[in-house]
């Protein structure tokens, strides 16, 4: 009740400023960028639309107009209309012809930037990855490439997974279109890594690109970023590229190629989890070979073995 008390008389004052000859029109730009906050904390939806579009538009390259702008997509977002979102964003963003001048009096760079991802997040959450898509190319504009890249990995790997969860028509085209979306997921994971390529986050992005590839099918890449991945990864998160690589070597029926990166997991990281998983497929390369023996030795070594006191109990398994 105090809230939308107070956001009564803002609107009062804003509207008092804006209507008045005599105020400055810097101040009554700014006044009707505030008119259209209080008006949507109060829930008056189509008002403050208007009112941020005024702002939006009456003045392109000013402050006002880039946090309107941005209340103006979100507010769209919010009522299910991406075009509209989408066509407020294009006119803000190609006006914004460099982010080292935007003035931060309503809203941070990094909060503007963080805002716009968290519309292409939207866009995915309700299932509009076109949008999300669309909204990608649009932050290319006038934010580094790098955010672009990001979101386009996103929204792919997203797409992906959602229609994976609900297949639609033949199952084998359904299957097609999941993996052609993986691969393009991991192709802009794979792009994205190398703009981040001396940023601290490079391995897990590398990890992304890895794994989406993986669910494309795509086997050799995934097999060629994971030795760079090797290479950059610190050591506890090693097991699990050792397991990628000879599983997808498995996966290729290249026997004994596999036996070599499991073999390292095994040795390496013999108190890992993972190295349970990494003696079961080593010991498949075995059977596959026809060494039978060795592979159970393996085998048995899981079971009974000096690997036995892992256990989900244990303090070293979690």
């Amino acid at each position: 009740e105090e809230r939308s008390k107070l956001l009564h008389e803002a609107a009062e004052i804003t509207r008092a400023l804006k209507l008045a000859a005599d105020t400055p029109s810097d101040l009554r730009r700014q006044a009707t960028f505030l008119s259209g906050k209080a008006l949507r904390g109060l829930g008056a939806f189509q008002e403050a639309l208007s009112t941020f579009s005024a702002a939006r538009l009456s003045s392109p390259l000013s402050a006002e107009a880039f946090a309107a702008g941005i209340e103006e997509a979100e507010m769209f977002v919010e009522n299910r209309e991406p075009d509209e979102a989408n066509s407020t964003l294009q006119f803000m963003l190609r006006n914004m012809e460099d982010p080292a001048l935007f003035n931060e009096t309503w809203i941070t760079l990094a909060e503007f930037r963080g805002r716009l991802l968290g519309i292409g997040r939207g866009y995915r959450e309700v299932g509009e990855y076109q949008r999300a898509l669309e909204l990608s190319q649009l932050l290319g504009l006038a934010f580094p490439r790098s955010d672009s890249v990001r979101l386009k990995a996103e929204t792919f790997e997203q797409w992906a997974a959602s229609t994976a969860a609900k297949p639609t028509g033949n199952r084998a085209e359904n299957r097609e279109r999941v993996h052609e979306k993986y691969h393009s997921a991991a192709v802009q994971y794979d792009a994205l890594a190398q703009l981040e390529l001396r940023s601290a986050e490079y391995p897990d992005i590398l990890w992304s690109a890895i794994t989406n590839y993986q669910l494309a099918r795509d086997l050799e890449r995934a097999n060629a970023l994971l030795v760079d991945y090797l290479r950059y990864e610190e050591r506890g998160k090693r097991p699990r590229a050792f397991l990628a690589l000879g599983s997808n070597f498995v996966n290729m029926a290249q026997w004994q190629k596999a036996i070599e990166p499991l073999e390292r997991c095994r040795i390496e990281h013999s108190t890992h989890p993972i190295s349970f998983e990494a003696r079961l497929l080593a010991a498949k390369a075995l059977y596959e070979l026809d060494r039978l023996d060795e592979a159970g030795v393996l085998l048995e070594d899981n079971l009974s073995g000096s690997a036995s006191s892992l256990r989900p109990t244990s303090d070293i398994w979690r």
